[in-house]
């Protein structure tokens, strides 16, 4: 019996064998047909001698690490197992063709569709090494195209060859990698690499798509990895003129033979492909001066600065202190390198974060440097006037500066982490999950707040994570410098706290005198306590100074304006601004980003059309499956009313409600009772009378059309039989069931996954991404449409309700984040989104110095 056949008989309740689609140095390609899924998946099996020097379940344990790499670039891995003593692995079957089936037919590619090629797969490599994964083994052969979008093939199998099999690998005869492409480190065999061995194979592949062959060619593959070795390619722009020599000084950069000599990551190779020659940054250390930073006088008013007696105003000494209450305060900006502007950190729902923080002795500002699609941590001293770029900080977000200037925490994705104030060092502190802001204590401990995850801190130097708060607790921290005699302020839900400096329950901030009827609660956004005497805040993007007594927590008089065109983030509502604690406030211009306006977008990412709806802060909003009602509510008013427009009438009615509420989505084709959200709870209500009224019914996320099906996240019952309800899997809220009434969708903290509503069991349940939000079926149940970020993807669907192949890009663009759903999608695919100001990218910071003496003189 041949390998084959012993493999075919195996597996024959899983897979059925087409036929032999290739053979490589460490497996054999079959077409196979996914029985339980009906799909049609590429099978490849381990040549026999190589499974046997590795071990099958060796091999397979290696390569289960790389079964969760979900990204656009990226082809998955399905499935893994062993047969008949030979190990197998599936992954989709792309019906295009390799990029080295392209080169053999053109020979070389055009410039532009070279580097979009590269840029794609670079952005696959990213993605992994972010991971922790190496590729290994990035050739053309590797890389398929399907529709001219570039798939990474066989992630992470040469990294589970080499692992597994040691030493023994050379028994085999087997090279992992392929000469032509690797990297001298690793043709040297050195066992620990990393990213920058990628970059070098993928500029090989690059340098063959523009030049027609890689950097070194030879007889044999010694002759080859001897010159990878010890010779220099030549730049391809002498091969090939019409290569702008930004592209080509950007290739002999990732080919340097010193991994060090090379990009910091795969990222900033394709950043310095996509822009003008001079985007290299080559410093080796961890901090690289980017260079002198201007200062710039300007008139009060042009700062935004609502105050009388305006005058020129001058920068200070930089050997002077930069305030003290017996000075008048300063007003200037400063302006930052164009190469490192200033650019919010975003989180998993591409919601802006807090951007920038000053030290306390004023001296120092740490903010959030855009650098090609992520941020990077900068430090601006305002001494020298230099700007340097801190190394290794990627996706940077919220940094917040040590009490005593020392050192610096900011988040990294979901890590905490701890650099040295100089840039030099780095630890990790803790995992903190769907943070939202962070602050460094004077006790000792770093906090973070989140709309779900409530407070949590951790000791400065790592540890335990803490709860300090409990569920309703604060979403936004505003750290401060000032030395606080009882509270910390934060805030929730726009309304204004204070909490114990040591944690515990958060006190209402009560205004000085209120309107019958209305609450006595300041509404407004991070909150400053300046010298113990005076709460700053900012709302609808002016800024608000009010005496307060903090042993009560209440006003003591009125809130008078500051500052006007403060820029001030929708989603979590924050202005970006720190104080120092000598007293200087550093602030960023704009305008309220949580003012939006809806609007109607095509499955490309373009627009429809505008609804004509006063632009205005949206809380949560439900779009019909018709497409012909919207239901909102808004920031100021979610707790009294509920909004709906008519698309088709164009009018909009105002519906009172006695509850809070938040609208997620309608019901029976957008008749009169949607599913709405408050505090974690779904529940469903009618519009009727003008008003909004409770329906009895347990509380759920979505109801299927025919009115028979039920689900709150992973668990579905029957609409009459909650008793027979059926947890699928673990999931808090979002899930949503198919136009058919086949499928239904939900939502996991490890990504979407669907299950056929006929076999309701754990058993069916299938994984369609390992990423995203927000699931939504198209009206033809053919395609689950989902975001993550500022990016929408598509996944088509089987008639079973599996899916046809990976998570597809349609588009990327920003739009407003809200609390419950950020978007909606009808039955004839419009989609329905809040489109709000430009993103904050700017050069400018303005700057007030003395701010205490500012505040007590605007409040006489």
């Amino acid at each position: 019996m041949t390998d084959t056949t012993a493999l075919a008989a195996a597996i024959a309740d899983r897979y059925t064998l087409d036929r032999e689609l290739g053979r490589g140095g460490m497996a054999t390609v079959y077409l196979a047909r996914d029985i339980r899924h009906d799909r049609m998946v590429a099978l490849k099996l381990l040549h026999p001698e190589l499974g046997a020097v590795l071990g099958a379940e060796r091999f397979l344990s290696e390569i289960r690490t790389t079964a969760n790499l979900q990204h656009p670039n990226i082809l998955p891995l399905f499935d893994s197992g062993s047969a008949a003593g030979l190990v197998f692995y599936v992954m989709p079957y792309v019906t295009g063709e390799t990029l080295r089936d392209k080169l053999a037919r053109e020979g070389q590619l055009s410039v532009n569709d070279a580097v979009r090629i590269t840029r794609g797969i670079a952005s696959a490599l990213n993605y992994a090494h972010r991971q922790g994964v190496i590729h290994r083994d990035i050739k053309p052969e590797n890389i398929l195209l399907q529709d001219g979008q570039p798939l990474v093939a066989d992630f992470g199998i040469a990294l589970a060859v080499s692992n597994a099999g040691g030493t023994r690998i050379t028994q085999t005869g087997l090279s992992v990698g392929t000469p032509a492409y690797m990297s001298p480190e690793q043709a040297a065999a050195e066992r620990q690499l990393d990213g920058r061995s990628d970059q070098y194979s993928l500029a090989s592949v690059l340098y063959e798509l523009l030049a027609g062959g890689p950097p070194f060619t030879g007889a044999s593959a010694a002759a080859v990895m001897s010159r990878v070795m010890t010779e220099v390619p030549r730049p391809v722009h002498a091969l090939r003129p019409a290569v702008p020599e930004s592209v080509s000084d950007a290739l002999s950069r990732a080919l340097e033979k010193v991994p060090a000599d090379r990009y910091e990551s795969v990222a900033h190779f394709a950043d310095a492909l996509a822009v003008d020659g001079s985007s290299g940054y080559r410093a080796s250390k961890a901090v690289a001066a980017a260079g002198p930073w201007k200062r710039r006088a300007l008139v009060i008013a042009a700062i935004g600065v609502v105050a009388a007696g305006a005058s020129w105003m001058v920068p200070r000494s930089s050997s002077a202190t930069l305030s003290d209450h017996g000075s008048a305060p300063r007003f200037f900006s400063i302006a930052l390198p164009d190469s490192l502007p200033l650019v919010p950190g975003r989180d998993r729902f591409g919601a802006a974060l807090r951007s920038l923080d000053i030290s306390g002795d004023g001296r120092r500002l740490v903010y959030t440097a855009g650098r090609g699609d992520s941020t990077e941590l900068a430090i601006a001293d305002l001494d020298d006037g230099t700007v340097a770029l801190v190394s290794n900080t990627p996706r940077a977000s919220m940094p917040t500066f040590a009490p005593d200037d020392r050192a610096i925490a900011f988040m990294q994705d979901t890590l905490l982490r701890r650099i040295n104030a100089n840039g030099d060092g780095g630890t990790t502190l803790a995992v903190f999950r769907t943070l939202e802001s962070l602050a460094w204590g004077r006790d000792g401990r770093v906090y973070g707040a989140g709309y779900a995850s409530c407070l949590q801190s951790v000791p400065e130097t790592g540890g335990a994570v803490r709860i300090d708060s409990a569920p309703g607790c604060p979403v936004v921290i505003t750290p401060t410098h000032q030395p606080l005699a009882q509270a910390t302020p934060l805030v929730v839900d726009s309304r204004l706290h204070l909490i114990p400096a040591t944690g515990g329950a958060a006190i209402p901030i009560r205004a000085l005198a209120a309107a019958p009827g209305d609450s006595d609660v300041v509404q407004g956004s991070h909150p400053l306590l300046v010298d113990n005497r005076f709460l700053v805040f900012v709302r609808d993007s002016t800024m608000f100074a009010a005496p307060i007594d903090i042993s009560s927590a209440r006003l003591t008089g009125a809130p008078r304006v500051l500052l006007s065109g403060v820029h001030t983030e929708h989603f979590p509502v924050q202005a970006h601004m720190a104080l120092s604690g000598e007293g200087t406030l550093v602030w960023v211009s704009g305008r309220d980003a949580s003012r939006a306006q809806f609007v109607r977008v095509r499955r490309n990412g373009t627009t429809i059309d505008t609804l004509p709806i006063p632009e205005g802060a949206v809380k949560s909003f439900a779009l019909s499956p018709d497409g012909m009602k919207v239901a909102w509510s808004t920031p100021a008013r979610w707790r009294k009313e509920l909004m709906v427009y008519d698309i088709g009438r164009r009018v909009t009615e105002t519906y009172v409600s006695d509850r809070p509420i938040m609208p997620v989505l309608w019901l029976h084709r957008g008749g009169d009772s949607l599913i709405t959200s408050y505090s974690g709870n779904t529940s469903a209500v009618r519009l009727a009378g003008r008003r909004v009224d409770q329906i009895s019914a347990p509380p759920m996320f979505h109801e299927s059309i025919d009115g028979k099906w039920r689900c709150r996240g992973g668990l579905v019952w029957p609409a009459a039989r909650l008793q027979d309800s059926v947890r699928l899997i673990l999931s808090p809220t979002q899930c949503r069931f198919s136009y058919d009434v086949r499928s239904i969708v939900m939502k996991a903290d490890d990504g979407l996954f669907v299950a056929p509503v006929a076999k309701l069991v754990p058993e069916t349940v299938v994984r369609i991404s390992a990423f995203g939000d927000e699931p939504h079926w198209t009206g033809d149940s053919r395609s689950v449409l989902f975001r993550d970020g500022d990016r929408w993807y598509e996944v088509p669907m089987s008639a079973s309700g599996s899916p046809l192949s990976p998570p597809k890009l349609l588009f990327t663009r920003f739009f407003n984040q809200a609390n419950a759903t950020s978007w909606g999608l009808d039955e004839q695919g419009r989609m329905m989104m809040l489109q709000g100001p430009p993103l904050v990218r700017t050069t400018r910071i303005n700057v007030i110095t003395n701010f205490p003496r500012f505040v007590a003189e605007k409040l006489k």
